[in-house]
């Protein structure tokens, strides 16, 4: 029962096989939302790898990709509302003459959102603290003797002035101001070192406006 033959009656060598036989990739999911809901988050989709053997995972790459994302913040709990602030009133008067340093009373307010303008004192009252731009305009006749001389007023600083003078007709000209303002500030018109003659009908009218543009 024995074996004589010289040698072993077994013999080995070394193979490789792929890992990768009969397995892929799926195709990428859908991107999922983004992970905040205000500002900037991060978006996920996620792929399988087909014909896995047990736990492993045989395929290359990740199985995950990632993105930068940003929403919009203007939901309503997100608003920053401003107040508006902004009127336009025109003289009643036609002439209207004030004297040196009067003030000039607008007393025909058309727009007066805010309520910032006071037609019994002719000086607009800032609520809002921000930057307001303010102009004037005012028409002048053709005599001699009538001219406008008008200043833009805050807290008795002049903020601009301009002159207009005697023509062949009826002129007007305007001016605009720019300032920053704060809460009870005060804003007039006024006539300035000379007394003025200002018109102001259905062809031309004398008015002060202003805006809050930036609180």
């Amino acid at each position: 029962m024995q074996n004589f033959c010289v040698g072993s009656d077994v013999q080995n060598v070394m193979c490789k096989t792929s890992c990768n036989e009969n397995r892929s990739w799926t195709a990428w999911g859908s991107w999922s939302s983004c992970s905040d809901t205000c500002g900037y988050g991060i978006r996920e989709r996620y792929r399988n790898c087909s014909g896995t053997s047990g736990m492993h995972n045989f395929c290359v790459g990740s199985d995950v990709q990632n993105v930068m994302c940003k929403t919009s913040c203007n939901e309503n709990r997100y608003e920053l509302v401003i107040p508006q602030v902004h009127f336009f009133v025109r003289i009643t008067e036609n002439p209207l003459t004030p004297s040196s340093e009067q003030i000039i009373i607008f007393k025909n307010a058309q727009i007066n959102e805010g309520q910032g303008y006071d037609v019994a004192s002719g000086k607009f009252t800032v609520s809002v603290p921000g930057l307001y731009a303010f102009v004037v305009q005012f028409c002048v006749g053709p005599s001699q003797s009538e001219s406008g001389y008008i200043d833009i007023v805050k807290q008795g600083t002049i903020l601009q002035r301009s002159l207009c003078e005697k023509s062949v007709g009826y002129q007007c000209t305007s001016m605009q101001a720019f300032t920053r303002a704060a809460i009870s500030d005060q804003i007039w018109v006024r006539s300035a070192r000379f007394s003025s003659y200002v018109y102001d009908n259905t062809d031309m009218y004398t008015s002060f406006s202003g805006v809050l543009i930036h609180a």
